[in-house]
């Protein structure tokens, strides 16, 4: 039943998204086994997978670009507290970005309704 649902569930696939919807699903298996704060979406067959983190206003995005061989991790703020929210991991970025190891791009995006915490791995 597994097999034949597979075969369904890709059927009409381009190569490309064949690659990301295994891409998607082995880490999705991976962050499953780490049993973690953090649950990703069901993998579809695109550039990116959205994870919920227990806030509605808060959303962490994985996206993987094959061609550019590219990751991202990307923390979304938006809604009313967009701005406050930001704010305050903003006022703690060095302490977060010394618990990853990695600088992050913060982008406050005044304009907008979101703002984006980024961390590029190419």
């Amino acid at each position: 039943v597994g097999s034949a649902a597979s075969k369904i569930e890709t059927a009409g696939l381009s190569d490309r998204q064949r690659i990301q919807l295994a891409y998607w699903t082995a880490f999705r298996e991976v962050v499953a086994e780490r049993k973690g704060p953090v649950k990703p979406a069901k993998p579809q067959a695109q550039t990116w997978l959205m994870f919920s983190g227990g806030r509605g206003d808060v959303r962490l995005v994985a996206t993987a670009n094959f061609q550019r061989n590219r990751i991202t991790c990307q923390v979304t703020t938006f809604g009313q507290y967009s701005k406050p929210i930001f704010h305050k991991l903003f006022e703690q970025r060095g302490a977060i970005e010394a618990e990853m190891g990695e600088k992050l791009d913060w982008r406050e995006r005044p304009d907008m309704k979101e703002s984006h915490i980024v961390l590029d791995l190419e």
